[in-house]
């Protein structure tokens, strides 16, 4: 067999093997996105958590890829190039991608009282849709009974959906999870304990292998 045949076959048998896009959230130049007292910086957790849960998925066997492993924050529009760029390669429908954030009901100015788990996809009924029923049923299941986990049922799934730019514009089924509230002590508290940050990133790799065995 010649090279080039070698190097096609190598091209096929990697477009068949699924492969995870973690998303990190935002970056250290983006203003805000950080609890009042400066313990939980978005950028720096998102990076921590996206982190663990590559490392536990590759344990596994699972492919997997990272959006922005950088601190600075390009652009949106450089993270879905680079999605875009992975799902050609290894072919849309064997792509999926995870963006992880901590959510904010205000500024970042003071402590606030919202406090619940959520996961989100674009609007209208997408791939993603699944993808975030498997992270929010392994939410469900894993997360403490003092960090609710809400939904929205009126399309008949759990997530909630928005036209983010970085789900909307992204070509693979594509979810973002909101983990707690940064501005809310006590998610704060739990989110930086040993028991939150493995939890954060079980949630994920639970979802994440439950959406690919459904592949």
């Amino acid at each position: 067999m010649s090279t080039s045949s070698h190097a096609k076959d190598d091209r096929n048998r990697s477009s068949l093997s699924p492969l995870v896009i973690l998303g990190t959230a935002h970056g250290s130049n983006t203003p805000g996105k950080r609890s009042p007292d400066g313990r939980l910086l978005e950028y720096r957790y998102s990076r921590e958590i996206v982190a663990e849960v590559e490392r536990r998925l590759k344990a596994d066997g699972c492919r997997v890829a990272v959006d922005l492993r950088q601190d600075y924050e390009p652009s949106l529009a450089a993270r879905v190039a680079e999605v875009n760029r992975l799902c050609r390669q290894y072919g849309t429908k064997n792509c999926c991608y995870v963006s992880i954030h901590v959510n904010a009901a205000g500024m970042g100015d003071r402590w606030r009282d919202a406090r619940y788990w959520t996961v989100w996809t674009s609007r209208s009924q997408t791939r993603g849709d699944r993808l975030a029923t498997c992270l929010w049923q392994a939410a469900h299941r894993l997360m403490p009974a003092s960090m609710p986990v809400k939904a929205d049922w009126r399309d008949g799934d759990a997530d909630y959906e928005s036209n983010f730019y970085i789900l909307k514009n992204t070509l693979c089924a594509a979810a973002l999870t909101e983990n707690l509230f940064q501005d809310n002590l006590e998610c704060v508290d739990w989110l930086l304990s040993d028991e939150g940050r493995q939890t954060i990133a079980e949630i994920h790799v639970q979802g994440i292998r439950k959406y690919i065995e459904s592949l």
